[in-house]
């Protein structure tokens, strides 16, 4: 059993991401639950709710995987460290995976309706061309990466047929946030990249032109987040106020100085503890 899990359970959860899976389902439940549904008609085990979320799960999941289909050398450089595709398991099994996730996914779109399965559909081929050409593009497919995580949220919305204002701060919040992580998983990268050939932003303007454009994002994020703040809300919880505008900042200072694989693996980590601030933030 201990064999069966270190060669094939774990690299498996390894593979599909499965604390980034956990943070797509859990932000997908707390905005269903906390803005787009009625909390004294709201029931645990709605299971539409619960196919919309699995749905979105495979699809995500799917994605991890061909991500990683085509990007074995380059992991090899990257992130020796997290392959499985090659070593766990055959490249053939891979593309199994990856297709039986999406078919799920797919099914499920099927039964709760038009929208949901065009939404779905729309999501897998950008996953599959972000992984195949547009990942290998400067900045382009940074964006793409960014609003397919929004698409998560924008999906709940979809099925709820509701878009209140603060389901709306959370897709702009999370956009930014996850499009300044994407860049900086690029400079990250860039040893791998730049032997293959990829055209990300760090490898065609340099590092330093490349922070001056995540500074430019930031100071949006900033400026969004306290004029948000300031129409709507006027800082009720400045505590979580103070936290996420504190870690920006400390982030910002710690980017001017970032200059290895180590450094940028740090700040990838602040944007995701300002990701999971952001999502209590905006169920309070």
């Amino acid at each position: 059993m201990k064999h069966l899990y270190k060669s094939y359970i774990y690299p498996f959860l390894k593979l599909i991401r499965t604390g980034n899976l956990a943070i797509i389902f859990l932000s997908q439940y707390l905005i269903n639950y906390f803005i787009l549904q009625n909390k004294s008609q709201f029931y645990p085990f709605d299971w539409d709710f619960l196919l919309l979320s699995l749905a979105t799960v495979f699809v995500a999941a799917a994605g991890y995987i061909i991500n990683d289909y085509y990007d074995i050398k380059i992991d090899m450089i990257n992130h020796p460290e997290r392959i499985t595709i090659g070593k766990n398991f055959t490249r053939r099994w891979a593309i199994i995976f990856h297709i039986h996730f999406n078919f799920f996914a797919l099914i499920i779109g099927f039964f709760l309706g038009f929208k949901i399965l065009v939404i779905l559909i729309g999501s897998i081929f950008l996953l599959w061309l972000y992984s195949n050409q547009l990942k290998r593009m400067p900045f382009f497919g940074n964006i793409v990466v960014a609003l397919l995580i929004v698409m998560s949220i924008f999906l709940v919305c979809v099925f709820r047929n509701s878009v209140p204002l603060n389901a709306v701060f959370f897709m702009i919040f999370a956009f930014l946030i996850n499009l300044v992580r994407e860049v900086v998983k690029d400079m990250e990268d860039i040893k791998g990249d730049a032997k293959f050939s990829c055209r990300t932003l760090p490898i065609v303007w340099g590092i330093r032109k490349t922070k001056y454009l995540l500074y430019f994002i930031i100071g949006i994020f900033i400026g969004f987040y306290l004029i948000w703040e300031i129409r709507f809300n006027s800082f009720k919880f400045l505590y979580l106020d103070y936290c996420i505008l504190v870690l920006t900042f400390g982030f910002t200072c710690l980017l001017a100085f970032a200059d290895s694989k180590n450094n940028f693996q740090k700040l990838s980590l602040i944007l995701k503890i300002i990701m999971v601030i952001g999502i209590v933030r905006v169920i309070l």
